[in-house]
């Protein structure tokens, strides 16, 4: 009996422990924040995406394939794109420069829509462009990695003109995107084990 009392008090004391950790850590975690630190960038041409478009994406990864399709429709004071197949309408609010509310050129707050980037904006035949990628824990930079782009063609894709554009991050394996000239969006990403086509829209 008292092997069984000392062995339940350990187990109850370890839970115990657990949820003690995990309710000091989770505020220490919520503070933590990405941030991109990025080069300057001249915009020229403003968003595309026009409320009631429609793309519609084949994702290949590890032999199979998932669709994905992104609705835009009007937010008032900007463009709302959100993932179709998504329960909870995940969504992003965009401005006429590609901008939602982080005001960042690289990314999202919701980073799965790859549909369009505001990089996408300031492309022409001869542009670069470079950001460095930080997470911030407690207001304190961590440096993580840096994500160098540059157009290394034009290219004809599924009869759209296409920038070709290598997007290289340290350490990593680059991916290529072809961006739509006229449209500004995603037509095709291949990158390392996986690729992404632009299949449907309007």
């Amino acid at each position: 009996m008292i092997k069984n009392n000392t062995l339940l008090l350990t187990i109850v004391a370890f839970f115990v422990l657990i949820i003690a950790a995990a309710l000091m850590v989770k505020p220490a975690f919520d503070d933590t924040k990405i941030v991109f630190r990025e080069s300057p960038l001249e915009k020229n041409t403003e968003l595309k995406i026009l409320p009631e478009d429609y793309y519609t994406y084949n994702y290949y990864t590890n032999g199979t394939v998932v669709n994905i399709t992104y609705l835009a429709l009007d937010g008032g004071d900007c463009t709302m794109v959100l993932v179709a197949e998504s329960v909870n309408k995940t969504h992003i609010c965009i401005d006429k420069w590609g901008m939602d509310e982080t005001g960042s050129n690289s990314s999202f707050k919701e980073p799965a829509f790859i549909l369009f980037k505001p990089w996408m904006l300031a492309l022409h035949e001869n542009w670069s462009w470079n950001n460095s990628m930080y997470i911030y824990y407690s207001d304190m930079p961590q440096y993580i990695t840096e994500t160098h782009y540059r157009v290394i063609k034009m290219e004809e894709y599924n009869g759209r003109e296409a920038f070709v554009v290598e997007i290289r991050t340290e350490g990593e394996f680059s991916e290529y995107d072809w961006i739509d000239k006229e449209r500004r969006i995603l037509l095709k990403v291949e990158g390392k084990g996986f690729r992404v086509e632009l299949v449907d829209y309007r």
